[in-house]
């Protein structure tokens, strides 16, 4: 197709291909983004093909195609979104578990002291003060 033919036809599609990226876009720009891509696609399409024989079906064909890219990529943008941010909670759970670990030994570390001089002393305060004062601290 030439190039006067192809400027025609996609000039007369630019308001419905708006109107349809505007029905189908969460935002103005994404609406504004779709629109170009498709407008862009058929134009390129129709310069490059001759044999093109209901230009109607063949432009919304192109609209739906870019539509389906655009949310395809968006998922997938989503997708990797939720990816990192369970890999940062996972990261972060990990430290939290590992401070409750740190935590609990020493629990355990003091509480086992404790019980071991109770088991082995069984004397006066003052020696077992002084014992603390000499092994332990």
């Amino acid at each position: 197709m030439n190039k006067q033919d192809a400027e025609r036809i996609t000039i007369e599609y630019l308001k419905p291909v708006y109107g349809f990226a505007l029905k189908r876009c969460r935002s103005l720009q994404d609406a504004e983004d779709l629109s170009q891509d498709i407008v862009l696609r058929i134009f390129t399409a129709l310069l490059k093909r001759e044999d093109i024989v209901d230009v109607q079906k063949y432009v919304w064909t192109i609209a739906h195609n870019c539509l389906t890219i655009m949310n395809r990529n968006e998922a997938e943008r989503y997708y990797q979104e939720v990816i990192e941010y369970e890999e940062q909670e996972e990261k972060r759970l990990a430290e939290i578990e590992q401070k409750v670990i740190d935590y609990v030994c020493k629990l355990k570390k003091d509480e086992l002291q404790q019980t071991l001089l109770e088991l082995l002393f069984d004397g006066p305060e003052w020696q077992y003060e002084r014992f603390i004062r000499q092994y332990i601290e």
